[in-house]
């Protein structure tokens, strides 16, 4: 049997796509952070995360009701590319050079780490 631990995106989409998770919004920021930093190119002591941090939870105030159920479908209209351009400081940021971070890549890592974190209980 394969650890759930392990959870592929195919596996998370083939048996997961329709089940609704609580999810909170401090989980959605708290992976968003993670992958800013995790898929910045640049010295992390040479940047200031907060604003961008920031601008994100103001999105979040507005599209994410609090301790509220989604699928993954849900997750996908919320954060996405297109939702994050609409970010100025996030454009800022995935436009910084060298590096820069791709938003799809972002959004996609995103959704994907709430599941398997939700399936496997570690935001419980």
């Amino acid at each position: 049997m394969r650890n759930i631990h392990k959870l592929t995106k195919q596996e998370i989409y083939l048996y997961y796509s329709h089940q609704q998770f609580l999810i909170a919004r401090i989980d959605i920021l708290s992976c968003f952070g993670y992958w800013l930093i995790f898929l910045n190119e640049m010295p992390l002591k040479t940047l200031d995360f907060s604003p961008v941090i920031k601008a994100f939870s103001q999105y979040l105030d507005t599209n994410i009701k609090e301790n509220d159920y989604y699928r993954l479908r849900d997750l996908e209209k919320i954060l996405n590319e297109k939702a994050f351009l609409t970010i100025p400081e996030l454009t800022e940021w995935s436009q910084m050079k060298p590096g820069g971070i791709d938003l799809s890549v972002l959004s996609e890592s995103m959704i994907y780490m709430i599941l398997r974190l939700e399936i496997t209980g570690q935001f419980d």
